[in-house]
């Protein structure tokens, strides 16, 4: 069936983690079936920048309406542990944006794509930080040409497949490429919008 936000604004669903380093989770299975439609499909938020034991994993459809993206990882998550955001996108997964990022990647997360999941917006995916492995599916920006534009609140960059972009946070970031078709303006881009310095 359908989830969906009467006026796109927010996402129908929206999960945060715990402010403790515990071993409990908070699990979010979207099944191949299911279609989600708002401002983003998933929002991964924050509840203060340490966030334990957030686990997302879709097989289904996520649809982004207006300037949302289908994945939201909120900037504010800044642990580098173990315990830090684990989203799966499965082989069967359709994520879509019509303005904005198919997945933006704000937050410091452990992300990965499988093969077959197909990711398509303005720019396919934003990284800020994090890692993120693909593993092979279809990842498309569909600008007509790359731009990049600092910005410490949401997307910098519009055109690319896949953007690399540090955030304000200067967090670590590692994109790993195993397989998979990335098309965009530029296919892989990187960037440094914020000016952060050499070190991070």
């Amino acid at each position: 069936g359908v989830v969906a936000e009467s006026t796109a604004k927010y996402a129908p669903v929206h999960v945060t983690g715990s402010a403790a380093d515990t071993n409990n989770k908070a699990v979010v299975n979207v099944g191949k079936g299911v279609t989600l439609r708002g401002w983003a499909g998933v929002f991964v938020d924050q509840f203060q920048s340490y966030n334990s034991g957030i686990e997302v994993n879709i097989a289904g459809t996520l649809e982004a309406q207006g300037n949302g993206t289908a994945v939201y990882v909120n900037g504010g998550i800044t642990n580098v542990d173990d315990k830090a955001p684990v989203i799966n996108i499965q082989s069967t997964a359709n994520l879509t944006s019509e303005v904005g990022c198919g997945m933006y990647l704000a937050g410091y997360a452990n992300t990965t794509i499988a093969d077959g999941a197909s990711i398509t917006g303005t720019t396919g995916i934003e990284i800020r930080a994090g890692k993120l492995t693909v593993n092979g599916g279809t990842i498309t920006g569909t600008a007509p040409s790359t731009t990049v534009t600092a910005n410490d609140n949401g997307s910098t960059t519009q055109g690319a497949g896949v953007a690399i972009a540090q955030h304000t946070s200067c967090l670590p970031i590692e994109v790993t490429i195993n397989n998979g078709t990335i098309t965009g303006a530029t296919a892989l881009n990187e960037a440094n919008p914020q000016n952060n310095g050499s070190d991070a």
